[in-house]
Order: C-alpha cells, then sequence, then structure tokens
C-alpha cells in the first residue's frame, strides 16, 4: 500500500493513503430489560484499519507537532468503489477514519469543531485528510448562516 504525504498552504496538515478500503464502523449496541447497554458487534475489519492505520503514520512520519492539539477543522474525502459507494454511510466511514487518527495525528477526536466529508467513485481506493488548526475560540469555522433578520433578495 503506498503512502503519500502532501502539503497545501491553507491546511496545517495534508496526507492520503491509496489502495487502502475504509471500512464502515456501525458499531451494534443493545439496552438490556435493567437499562444497561451493551456491545454487540464492531464490524469485521475496522479494528485491523484503525491498527494499520496508527502504525503506518506512526513509524513512517516524522512529523514534530503531532498530534495536534486545540480546536480542528478537518475535510475527509474517501474514494471508494462503485459498489463500496452505494453500500457505505458517510458518517459510518467518516468514523472508521476519525478514530484511525486518534492519538496519532490529533489528541482525541474531540477536538474536531469543523468536519467536511466527501465520498467519490474511483477505481483506487484510499482517501485524502486535511487539518487546520482553529483558533481556540471554542467555534469552528464560520458558515453562512441558516438564517436572516432580512428576507434573502
Amino acid at each position: 500500500m503506498k503512502k503519500t504525504y502532501y502539503q497545501n498552504p491553507f491546511y496545517d496538515t495534508v496526507f492520503g493513503f491509496f489502495d487502502v478500503i475504509v471500512p464502515s464502523k456501525r458499531i451494534r449496541y443493545k439496552q438490556s430489560e435493567d437499562k444497561t447497554i451493551e456491545l454487540i458487534s464492531v464490524p469485521r475489519g475496522t479494528q485491523e484499519f484503525e491498527s494499520y492505520i496508527k502504525n503506518s503514520i506512526s513509524k513512517d512520519t516524522d512529523i514534530k507537532n503531532w498530534p495536534l492539539k486545540g480546536n480542528l477543522l478537518v475535510v475527509l474525502d474517501v474514494s471508494l468503489t462503485k459498489k463500496e459507494f452505494k453500500s457505505k454511510d458517510i458518517d459510518n466511514v467518516s468514523k472508521s477514519l476519525l478514530d484511525s487518527l486518534n492519538g496519532v495525528v490529533y489528541e482525541d477526536d474531540n477536538q474536531i469543531s469543523t468536519l467536511v466529508v466527501t465520498k467519490n467513485i474511483r477505481k483506487t481506493p484510499g482517501f485524502f485528510v486535511a487539518i487546520k488548526c482553529l483558533k481556540e475560540t471554542g467555534r469552528g469555522i464560520e458558515l453562512p448562516s441558516f438564517f436572516s433578520n432580512a428576507p434573502y433578495d
């Protein structure tokens, strides 16, 4: 599996993995009669994927400011085959990817205040990750407001 790291001036970190399939992390739970919640299953391949990504980044990277601290903007671009594109939910794919970066690229995914995820059909599966460190304002990137006090023209 090839790995290539890129740098874009807007982002603090940009990298990608090629020829790797991102699994869908749809963890299943059930609630028992006494209202406790127990894990039923974690999808096959999820733990192997997370270990592979963590180990690859840890041993092949020499980035001194990782794991990143503070509020983060994270952009994920996931490439899937046509069949995977139709069957995998974007939220479950992003969960697998975000968890694989925990403790290596950033301290914890609770630092992410803005998340943008796209999935695309491509012949070669893989993903790109772009991260921008945000100022400690407790807010993510300012996006246009959903509402206005005045009518839109």
